[in-house]
C-alpha cells in the first residue's frame, strides 16, 4: 500500500515550469540581459533564480517580470523598456 500511496502522490505533482530563456542574438536576449541587470541592481535581494522570467510586447514597450507560482499571491520586479531605444521606461515591484 506505502509503494502505491507515493506513486498516486508523485502523479499528482506538477512538473517545474520551464524556464524560458530567449534566443541569443535576438532583440529578446538584449531587453533581458538589460532588464535582468536592472532589477540585480534596483532589488540586489530578489532572487532571479527562483522564478521564470516573462518578456511580452505591450505595445511600444516590453514589459519584463518573473513568473510565479499558479495560486500564488503577490508580485515581483517589473521593467517596461522602450522597444525603439531599450532605455528604461520604468521599473517598478507589484504587490
Amino acid at each position: 500500500m506505502g509503494i502505491a500511496l507515493v506513486g498516486i502522490t508523485l502523479a499528482a505533482c506538477q512538473p517545474a515550469p520551464t524556464p524560458w530563456t530567449p534566443k541569443p542574438g535576438t532583440v529578446e536576449a538584449r531587453v533581458v540581459m538589460i532588464a535582468d541587470r536592472v532589477v540585480a541592481n534596483a532589488y540586489p535581494k530578489y532572487d532571479r533564480r527562483k522564478y521564470p522570467m516573462r518578456l511580452i510586447q505591450d505595445g511600444d514597450n516590453w514589459v519584463f517580470d518573473y513568473a510565479l507560482p499558479e495560486g500564488m499571491l503577490g508580485g515581483g520586479p517589473t521593467v517596461v523598456i522602450d522597444k525603439k531605444t531599450l532605455n528604461i521606461v520604468k521599473i517598478y515591484e507589484s504587490q
